[in-house]
């Protein structure tokens, strides 16, 4: 286990190295100039040679890879420092990462929770009114675009309703909307991958087997689930690190001050180091978050070596 571990860990460091290298290169491709950026309407008032100055100041004329050195030594070492703060990028990721985690937990719990039985229930009752029920709210689910269910959310149990408030953060009813919001896109996944791996497993020689022998249909179901839940850990995992990379549209509609609404405000800003470091660190989180569900198939099932 140790020696899988240290192996994966170790393997990573090609793809950080890879992440690194595409988001500093795609970086230099964007349109506009940082500084001008930076400086917003207090650029007008700057010659061409002052603007070359700061440039150079900022290290922006630079060759790239003395340019992409200097990023990995000082996010590496923490001085990396954003263009529009001034503050190490690393404390302006880690303090708004518990918002993102604590969204994307509440959220993936909701989805999780809500998904799971449906699934079962679907692939249990196939071909049912409620399997048609249930497989129409995945379509939609998977359908309706996270933006306009946020916006219609907002519009009905805030401007409509008053139950809940619009935006912001700092009570467990700023929490709702957001996390109904993530959780809704991710349910309907879920839903179809739990219906389809079931249905594939309970067919199968050692379900029939478990019947035969007169195990209970609870029995048998719990049985069948160990194999069947093993893609929906999967897909879960995935979904679970894609969120905490940070849900960008829906922090931006909620004004939730998480690492969705961060890296845009940075990329809004032209705030490359602090783009650069939000994408190192979502890679990290994603990275980890993939090893953890590998450890997690030898719990579901005993039956898988680690090599």
């Amino acid at each position: 286990m140790t020696r899988f571990i240290t192996g994966r860990l170790i393997g990573t460091l090609p793809v950080l190295f890879g992440v690194t290298l595409l988001v500093f290169l795609l970086l230099k491709f964007v349109p506009g100039d940082p500084v001008v950026a930076l400086l917003g309407e207090d650029a007008q008032g700057l010659s061409a040679a002052q603007l070359d100055q700061l440039r150079q100041a900022y290290g922006f004329n630079d060759p790239w890879a003395v340019q992409y050195g200097r990023f990995l030594t000082e996010f590496g070492s923490g001085q990396l420092l954003s263009l529009k703060t001034q503050t190490p990028v690393l404390t302006e990721i880690l303090h708004r990462f518990p918002y993102t985690l604590l969204l994307t937990t509440v959220a993936l719990t909701l989805s999780v929770v809500i998904a799971l039985p449906l699934g079962i229930a679907a692939a249990l009752r196939r071909d049912t009114v409620w399997d048609h029920v249930i497989t129409t709210i995945s379509l939609l689910g998977i359908s309706i675009p996270s933006f306009w269910f946020a916006i219609m959310a907002m519009l009905l149990f805030s401007l409509q309703l008053g139950w809940l408030p619009a935006s912001g953060s700092g009570t467990p009813a700023h929490l709702v909307l957001p996390a109904a919001t993530l959780a809704f896109g991710t349910l309907a996944i879920q839903i179809r991958m739990m219906r389809a791996t079931l249905l594939e497993t309970l067919p199968q020689d050692y379900v029939r087997t478990a019947r035969a022998k007169g195990l209970a249909p609870r029995g048998v179901l719990r049985h069948a689930l160990r194999n069947a839940m093993m893609p929906v850990v999967t897909v879960i995992g995935l979904e679970f690190g894609s969120m905490l990379g940070g849900a960008a549209i829906t922090e931006s509609i909620f004004a939730w001050p998480g690492l969705g609404r961060l890296t845009l405000d940075a990329v809004n800003s032209r705030d490359i180091p602090l783009v650069q470091g939000v994408v190192v660190f979502a890679a990290v989180v994603f990275t980890l978050v993939n090893l953890a569900v590998d450890l997690l198939y030898g719990f579901l099932n005993p039956k898988v070596q680690y090599g």
